[in-house]
């Protein structure tokens, strides 16, 4: 099924309209308007002074970041304490706080299902938990954990929804992956497990289409190309920069960004295999993501 997907999402992508790219300089002009942290430290009071809900513990730290790419009022956000708490950004106040951890493990991955009340969480602990909305249809309710965790193994960096819906991609610090199916009553299971593969760095990154995925590989210095349908590496690239902790694909596929722990960001034309623009962050990039 996720093979069929991705190939008919593959025959439309250049029927796809997209905004044209900002220019390099324009993209130098940009600016922080604030971190992740003080985006989560949403106002819990109503309009009339009282409190909605009991927000996450004040020592916790924030660790993972979601906002739905629909619905921007739905900010998920994941802390160190071993909580994530959903927050209504539009009134700002806490829709709810779940639990992924009772050892109090870093949540350090979070994601929005793109059209389900929905998410998922992936922790320090190396288990991936989903939740899903105890008022079918709502998504400003509680939410209850579905089935048992999966294990991964190590620290999970990254969650992904598979453009079915049907699937979770995950990888971990120690570049582990794999394919986690589905279950609305059941939960995550493991459905295709990639620990075979040369990933070993930190960045991983899933094509638009759901069907290639890329990954680096800290010994060699390459970031390599996965293809599901061929079930084997299809392309590798020696990287010009050392210590890649960050990929990712443009929306319409034809695009790749990689930053580095040096701070160093390159943007890449996949069709010509060459880099077009390196911009300079302020640290070590440890997430990256084009706008949609």
């Amino acid at each position: 099924e996720a093979v069929a997907v991705s190939e008919k999402l593959m025959s439309g992508r250049k029927k796809r309209k997209h905004p044209k790219l900002a220019k390099e300089d324009a993209v130098k002009a940009y600016t922080v308007q604030g971190t992740a942290e003080k985006l989560a430290q949403a106002d819990t009071a109503t309009p009339s002074g009282k409190r909605r809900r009991k927000s996450a513990p004040s020592n916790a730290t924030v660790s993972a970041i979601d906002i739905h790419f629909q619905d921007n009022d739905r900010m998920l956000v994941g802390g160190s304490a071993g909580c994530a708490t959903l927050y209504n950004r539009a009134t700002k106040t806490t829709v709810c706080t779940v639990t992924h951890s009772t050892d109090k493990s870093a949540v350090t991955a979070v994601k929005l299902h793109p059209n389900e009340e929905l998410f998922a969480t992936g922790g320090a602990d190396g288990n991936v938990r989903v939740w899903k909305s105890a008022k079918e249809g709502e998504w400003e309710c509680e939410y209850v954990a579905v089935g048992n965790p999966v294990s991964m193994g190590s620290p999970v960096n990254y969650l992904e929804w598979h453009p079915t819906g049907e699937a979770l991609v995950v990888s971990t610090e120690s570049g582990k992956w794999a394919i986690l199916k589905l279950d609305r009553e059941e939960g995550l299971s493991h459905m295709i497990d990639m620990s075979n593969t040369s990933a070993t760095g930190e960045a991983f990154g899933m094509h638009p289409d759901g069907s290639l995925f890329a990954y680096y590989n800290d010994k060699t210095g390459c970031v390599s190309v996965y293809s599901l349908q061929q079930k084997a590496e299809v392309a590798s690239a020696k990287m010009p920069h050392a210590n890649v902790t960050a990929l990712a694909f443009s929306e319409n596929g034809y695009h790749m960004a990689t930053g580095t722990k040096d701070g160093e960001i390159k943007l890449w034309d996949l069709r010509k295999a060459t880099d077009f623009a390196t911009l300079t962050a302020a640290g070590p990039v440890e997430d990256i993501s084009f706008d949609h």
